[in-house]
C-alpha cells in the first residue's frame, strides 16, 4: 500500500462578504480500495495536467509555517490529522483576505512509493448529479469530481 494516510476537509464561502468556513474531519479515511482509487484518480489528473509550476518553501519560517508543521509531523510530534487541520486553517486565513466564493474539498494524502515520500494536496469541487435509489426513484446525489481540480500540490518529503 503506497498511501499511508488520506483525509479530506471542506472550505467554503457563500458570498464575497461572507466569512470563510471550514468543516474539519476528525479522522483519516479508512484504508480501502475505494479511498486509494480516489487519490489515484486525482493524482492521475494531476499528472496529465499541463502548466505545472515548481517551487520550494520560503526559508523564512515566519513567512510560511507549513515546513515547520511538516517537520513536527515527520518527527511524530503531531499527527497527520493535526497537520492537515493546521494547513486548512492557514488556507482559511489566507482565503479570508480575498473575496473568493468557493466550496471545495481539500484532500490530503501521504504517499510512500519507490523510496520517495510525498504529500499530496488537492482542492477539488463536488458536482450535483442524479441517482436512482433502492426504490427506483430519482434522487439527488453529490459526487467528488476527481477528473478536475482547482489546485494541487505535490510536496516531496524525501528531499
Amino acid at each position: 500500500m503506497s498511501f499511508q494516510s488520506i483525509i479530506a476537509h471542506r472550505l467554503y464561502r457563500t458570498s464575497p462578504s461572507a466569512e470563510v468556513m471550514n468543516n474539519i474531519s476528525a479522522q483519516c479515511w479508512q484504508s480501502s480500495g475505494k479511498s486509494e482509487d480516489c487519490i489515484r484518480s486525482l493524482k492521475h489528473s494531476w499528472l496529465k495536467r499541463g502548466g505545472k509550476m515548481y517551487g520550494r518553501f520560503n526559508d523564512d519560517l515566519s513567512a510560511n509555517p507549513v515546513p515547520a508543521w511538516l517537520k513536527s509531523w515527520q518527527e511524530k510530534t503531531i499527527g497527520f490529522e493535526k497537520l492537515t487541520e493546521q494547513w486548512l486553517q492557514q488556507a482559511q486565513v489566507l482565503l479570508g483576505q480575498t473575496e473568493s466564493v468557493l466550496d471545495v474539498y481539500c484532500v490530503f494524502a501521504h504517499e510512500v512509493l519507490e523510496g520517495q515520500e510525498n504529500m499530496w494536496v488537492f482542492l477539488t469541487e463536488h458536482e450535483p448529479a442524479f441517482a436512482i435509489n433502492g426504490d427506483l426513484e430519482l434522487d439527488d446525489a453529490i459526487y467528488l469530481d476527481t477528473t478536475r481540480f482547482l489546485m494541487a500540490a505535490k510536496v516531496n518529503l524525501t528531499e
